[in-house]
């Protein structure tokens, strides 16, 4: 019965803005680091801050970011270091004197576990290098043939795409890339885009783990992000979400806005909201709002359909 408090409140509170056949609200999330923390306390800090993103539809966006109410998000991103170790019992838990959950247990693809939402996970270092065996890629491989609203998957199973309403979701996972940690995300992104966008100039949503802050670039070449603008110069990219830095930050980065979003354990998200001519971030910092970003764009551009 929980479960659907979320959904009833949906309903009965005053949402006079919400429509979601005209805008797009999703959450993104990072650096849950399963595992640092299943033997202190069963991952106390990820379900309080699971429990923060249950709780978010129907509360009033800040004055900043134009008032109304926060809609029934569609879904929760969350970029990167799904786990600390990247270890069996970080992603799947295990028993040991109780129940010690673990990414999936949590995080479930539907809203069958603790998050209410559908969720869309991408790998970062910490899932395959600390040590890791596999166990993060394999389960988010097997994942993905259970999504059901998919509309590109790369050949290797990993990196993935969607559409809400008008506009794209691009999942890169570590960050776009060739041969090795990155998986050939890069390779994916130049086919999904041409496949699935074109020349269209729909409204393009892109995550990964490595951002394009000075701490984040330290960690990929110069010469892989150059490759990676050059495929996206052209495209309605209205946004690049990453994690990694466990910091929330805006920077534009050769004209797009890219965004950070702090460490999940800190009990941070970020919440999106795109409407016909602006797209609103705002980070939420335990129960109160933080940061603001608007991003708005001319009618010409309109990325969802009008009434």
């Amino acid at each position: 019965m929980i479960k659907y408090i979320p959904v009833l409140l949906f309903f009965l509170l005053p949402f006079e803005h919400a429509d979601r056949d005209r805008s797009v609200t999703f959450l993104v999330v990072a650096d849950t680091h399963y595992g640092l923390d299943q033997w202190a306390d069963n991952e106390a800090l990820n379900k309080a801050a699971i429990d923060r993103m249950n709780a978010i539809p129907g509360t009033s966006y800040p004055p900043d970011a134009g008032g109304g109410y926060v809609d029934l998000p569609r879904g929760v991103l969350v970029a990167g270091d799904l786990t600390d170790t990247g270890e069996k019992s970080n992603w799947y838990g295990y028993w040991f004197f109780g129940h010690r959950d673990g990414f999936i247990n949590d995080y479930a693809l539907d809203g069958q576990g603790r998050i209410d939402y559908q969720v869309y996970e991408g790998y970062g270092n910490h899932d395959i290098h600390s040590p890791a065996t596999g166990e993060v890629l394999s389960g988010i491989k097997e994942r993905n043939t259970q999504r059901r609203d998919l509309t590109g998957l790369s050949v290797n199973g990993l990196h993935y795409s969607w559409d809400w309403n008008q506009v794209h979701f691009v999942n890169l996972n570590i960050y776009p890339g060739g041969p090795g940690d990155a998986e050939d995300s890069l390779t994916f992104l130049i086919q999904d885009l041409a496949s699935h966008v074109g020349t269209s100039q729909r409204p393009v949503v892109i995550y990964h783990h490595y951002g394009l802050d000075p701490s984040g670039q330290s960690w990929w070449t110069q010469a892989e992000r150059q490759a990676y603008y050059a495929v996206i110069e052209d495209y309605n990219v209205l946004g690049i979400f990453n994690g990694h830095n466990h910091n929330t930050s805006h920077r534009i980065w050769k004209g797009i806005d890219t965004y950070n979003v702090g460490r999940a354990k800190d009990q941070t998200f970020l919440v999106v909201n795109i409407t016909a001519n602006k797209m609103v971030v705002v980070e939420r910092d335990h129960d109160d709002w933080g940061k603001v970003w608007v991003k708005k764009w001319k009618k010409k551009a309109v990325p969802l359909p009008a009434r």
